[in-house]
């Protein structure tokens, strides 16, 4: 799963309303329905980037970068930023505290000061019950 701007994730939601499509159905299905080929994507990630980017910004470094380097890089900026986790974790498809084991470094708890106290009282045992 890849995280999208906002924007980006309403046109495909839009698309995929539109087209009628079902949970399990692929966006771009191949001739004869299936998955495409990794062959196949790749000559339409090169046409796509053909048709509309300058031939400098061609060249970028990034465009050949496997889509989980993109998408790790999204997450780390995002929460680095000070974008909400919850906001983060919705645009990957994961829970927050998925977020703070995998990125330990993008959260600043050292600054966080803990009420031990509170924490005690919230994390105490009943008392038992004697009958």
């Amino acid at each position: 799963m890849v995280p999208l701007r906002p924007q980006f994730a309403v046109f495909l939601r839009g698309w995929i309303d539109e087209a009628g499509l079902q949970k399990d159905d692929l966006l771009f299905p191949g001739p004869h329905g299936g998955h495409l080929s990794v062959a196949a994507y790749m000559r339409l990630w090169e046409q796509a980037q053909e048709a509309v980017l300058p031939h400098d910004e061609l060249l970028d470094w990034r465009l050949g970068e496997p889509v989980d380097i993109l998408r790790e890089s999204s997450l780390v900026r995002w929460l680095r930023r000070g974008v909400d986790v919850a906001t983060v974790a919705e645009l990957a498809g994961v829970a927050p505290a998925w977020l703070a084991l995998r990125y330990p470094y993008c959260f600043r708890v050292d600054a966080t000061e803990i009420d031990w106290e509170r924490l005690a009282q919230a994390t105490r045992l009943p008392e038992p019950t004697v009958r």
